[in-house]
């Protein structure tokens, strides 16, 4: 074998190999972008209902964001975190959404952000999932599992859940509020959130 033939062949392999190489390389970022989802604020929702000496009332945060990356091929590498605005609440009553800002409630001075991260999220059936983690208020980190619907098209999905969460154990309304004749412990969380790729 003569030496430029020798070198023709070394040279194919090498590029064989990069080529290989590379294709290993892209795989893992090209699917971990196709599972990287961009919440479409405008169309979004976080409610939530409770109840004030005894009677309903609901509300909404205004602001928040969220971060998601989630294939339903791949759950094991599926996170989900959310950051939402404690002083963006609105419940449409100037006394109470005065009120709920203040150091008795969310203290949005010193605690501006309440935040979910999940540890895991794992399918409970057909576009059913669950995803497991904690829930910080008021620097107060309570573990925390989010049932959602989870429904993909393309490049647009939507997940949509409630869960309840009892306000006491993050020190949300204390002082004169803390008995659930004046304001029930349990409250509802209702989010409907729509993203796309």
């Amino acid at each position: 074998m003569t030496f430029h033939l020798r070198q023709h062949l070394l040279s194919k392999r090498n590029t064989t190999a990069l080529v290989i190489l590379a294709g290993f390389a892209i795989a893992p970022l090209t699917q971990a972008n196709a599972a990287q989802w961009q919440v479409n604020a405008d169309t979004s929702r976080l409610s939530l209902e409770a109840t004030q000496a005894g009677t309903p009332f609901s509300g909404e945060f205004r602001d928040f964001t969220a971060t998601i990356t989630l294939d339903p091929a791949n759950l094991a590498a599926a996170s989900i975190t959310a950051q939402i605005k404690t002083g963006s609440i609105f419940t449409d009553s100037s006394e109470r959404d005065g009120t709920l800002p203040g150091a008795d409630w969310f203290d949005v001075e010193s605690f501006p952000t309440a935040t979910f991260t999940s540890h895991s999220v794992k399918a409970t059936g057909p576009e059913q999932y669950e995803a497991d983690g904690d829930l910080t208020i008021k620097g107060t980190t309570v573990p925390l599992t989010l049932p959602f619907t989870l429904k993909i098209e393309g490049n647009n999905a939507s997940a949509s859940g409630t869960v309840s969460i009892n306000r006491q154990a993050f020190g949300i309304g204390t002082a004169q509020w803390d008995t659930e004749s004046v304001a029930g412990f349990s409250v509802s969380i209702t989010y409907q959130i729509n993203a796309m790729k």
